[in-house]
């Protein structure tokens, strides 16, 4: 029985290698006979698979041939001659042609043909999504038939690059973080490149919560700087938030930007593989520990001179407190404003105080350290400490700066405070808290 294969019949420029498609001299998908017992022309090491008009111009000159050519005989007319009598080299002289029987169909015309396997080509797969800390194995493909040389593997992933093996078609190893495979290779004398991408699955548990916060209200040292008084024309800080001892460091502890140490522990991937030599976190454990207090005169602290009336209003007392004053004064905003001060500074009434906002803020995945730091990794140990240094900084900021100032404890009033040019107390105004 007669062996067949499908063939297209495309007339083409070869540019180097392989031939690029030009005009057509004949249906694209003419069916041509191959003869019986046949063996099947061969481009390199593989079977030739497409079937081209050569274009004898480039044959003529001695053009690269990397195609094997039969004579065959085609069921279709060529095109008429141009001016010059040519007809695209149907009639040129037949030096070219390899040993091969022709195949005589009635009415057909000679004609030769070359048999090119498809144009080189090489892919890279690292397979599916791997565990933290699983295996990937990254597989280099070339097409059949073309010579090629592998001249370096690379993994990159935003500051960290791994160079890898010159040699080879596979790279595995132990991953801790997802970024780009990169193979260079010069396949059939042309510089290529293929990449695929390695997906790693984060760690699970990487959460700090409310169980690592603590607050104690009224135990805060005094801040830093001027904190005013209850006086006219003096500019009061009535209340803070802070973490003791100092009312210095940050939300978060250690305060790692503040230059404490702590809170984390790092190593690096061993191996050569793709992640081979970088440095990642292994473990983060962080705390919060704040504590709130009120300006010392607003809770009790100095006594203020009374005017003649003012003491006869207080049982004849020459001096008082800002809080025994209003009291004795008839005044009763002050000891509510006083006590929505202790809120605003904590949970508030309705959750509008300062701790309730920054814990809010803390709980988000994009400022909670250690969720922050699980995926972090770097090119050296110092590289990586940095960037757990910026990122702790960043999320510890967003907690502070997240919300606006509370207001909604207390609407603010009319209370009396100390008047040091007339040495009495007189009726100001305190804002929202």
């Amino acid at each position: 029985m007669k062996a067949e294969r499908w063939y297209s019949l495309v007339a083409a420029v070869v540019l180097g290698g392989c031939a690029t498609a030009g005009d057509l001299y004949a249906p694209t998908s003419e069916r041509v006979d191959k003869p019986a017992g046949a063996a099947l022309p061969l481009c390199g090491d593989a079977p030739c698979e497409t079937l081209q008009e050569w274009d004898w111009t480039m044959a003529a000159t001695g053009g690269p041939d990397p195609c094997e050519w039969e004579t065959l005989r085609a069921g279709y007319t060529p095109r008429p001659q141009g001016p010059s009598g040519d007809r695209k080299g149907l009639d040129q002289p037949r030096t070219r042609q390899r040993t091969g029987p022709a195949l005589n169909r009635p009415g057909g015309t000679t004609f030769f043909a070359r048999l090119c396997p498809e144009p080189p080509s090489a892919s890279l797969n690292c397979g599916g999504a791997v565990s933290w800390g699983g295996t990937v194995t990254c597989q280099l493909s070339v097409s059949a038939g073309w010579s090629y040389t592998v001249n370096q593997w690379r993994f990159t992933s935003g500051p960290v690059s791994v160079v890898g093996p010159t040699t080879g078609t596979s790279w595995e190893g132990s991953v801790v973080v997802s970024g780009e495979v990169r193979v260079e290779l010069a396949l059939a004398g042309n510089d290529t490149v293929v990449t695929a991408s390695v997906e790693v699955t984060r760690r699970p548990n990487w959460r700090w919560s409310s169980a690592d916060w603590s607050f104690s209200q009224g135990t805060a040292p005094l801040p830093t700087g001027p904190i005013g008084d209850v006086v006219v024309g003096s500019t009061l800080i009535a209340g803070w938030n802070c973490t003791p001892p100092d009312c210095v460091r940050g939300f978060i502890l250690p305060d790692i930007p503040g230059g404490e140490s702590g809170g984390y522990t790092t190593t690096s991937v061993q191996g050569n593989g793709p992640n081979g030599g970088v440095h990642y976190v292994t473990s983060a454990d962080f705390q919060s520990s704040r504590a709130s207090n009120l300006h010392p005169n607003l809770k009790g602290g100095q006594t203020w001179q009374l005017s003649p009336s003012q003491q006869a209003q207080c049982n004849g007392a020459q001096a008082l407190t800002w809080l025994a004053a209003n009291a004795c004064l008839g005044n009763s905003v002050a000891s509510a404003w006083l006590a929505a001060a202790w809120e605003h500074e904590g949970f508030g009434y309705s959750g509008d105080g300062h701790q309730a906002h920054m814990q809010a803020a803390a709980a988000t995945l994009g400022n909670d350290p250690e969720a922050q730091l699980e995926p972090l990794v770097g090119q050296d140990a110092q590289e990586l400490a940095m960037l757990i240094s910026i990122r702790l900084a960043l999320a510890g900021n967003n907690i502070i700066n997240s919300h606006n100032e509370p207001s909604s404890n207390h609407p603010g009033g009319s209370v009396w405070a100390w008047h040091p040019t007339s040495l009495q107390f007189v009726v100001v105004s305190f804002g929202p808290i």
